[in-house]
């Protein structure tokens, strides 16, 4: 069947996403050593600097103890930025399958974008956070959007709150009182992950609790 004009420009967007995908990912791959040697164009200028594929391996598995706080600062920054963007570039490749699969209305699309959103605006917390010295980021998955849960959230989540402006795990917690909110099983589980990981990191939390008080008490 002949594929109407916004299938055929959904085609080439789904290429250059692939495109954009694989560069990001190169690039995230390249973070440590381009810090390490001072920069992008240092980087260019002077490969014998970081030794080819064998010197960016050793800054990703020796660097981090080289790294001034400084730069492991920047270093954790530009990773975690790389992943979220890798995250947005995903979904939004996903979107544009359903387009060429001519079901651009499915409902998976809601899951893509609200993923999406999620990583934009926690690249944008933490921008904003090393833009502005008095400016300090909580990082956390809320209650109502915790829907769907997968172990990489809370990896991706572990990376953003070891930034050094990151203070505090948050907003977490239940909400019970909206019927259109996740599950109260999952809310828990999600809830209760977090704050395993702020003990871990030993980073107060910011609770949130409406019509839970029971079960939130219970797991602080």
């Amino acid at each position: 069947m002949e594929r109407i004009p916004v299938q055929k420009l959904a085609k080439v967007l789904y290429i250059l996403v692939l495109i954009a995908l694989a560069c990001n990912i190169i690039a995230v791959y390249l973070v440590p050593a381009v810090v390490l040697v001072g920069g992008t164009q240092r980087f260019v200028a002077h490969p014998e600097w970081w030794g080819g594929l064998r010197g960016i391996a050793a800054a990703w598995t020796h660097g981090w103890i080289w790294f001034s706080g400084h730069e492991w600062a920047l270093t954790l920054f530009l990773v975690f930025a790389g992943v979220n963007t890798a995250v947005i570039l995903w979904q939004a490749r996903r979107v544009l399958k359903t387009v060429l699969a001519g079901t651009p209305f499915a409902s998976e699309n809601a899951v893509s974008l609200r993923r999406a959103a999620v990583c934009c605006f926690l690249i944008a917390a933490a921008a904003l956070a090393r833009r502005y010295g008095h400016v300090y980021a909580a990082a956390g998955i809320h209650p109502e959007s915790c829907a769907p849960y997968r172990e990489e959230d809370l990896t991706v989540l572990q990376t953003l709150s070891r930034e050094e402006k990151v203070m505090a795990i948050g907003e977490i917690g239940l909400d019970y009182y909206w019927e259109e909110n996740p599950p109260k099983e999952l809310q828990l589980v999600v809830f209760r992950d977090q704050m395993k990981l702020a003990e871990e990191l030993d980073l107060p939390v910011i609770v949130h609790d409406r019509e839970a008080h029971a079960d939130s008490l219970s797991l602080i």
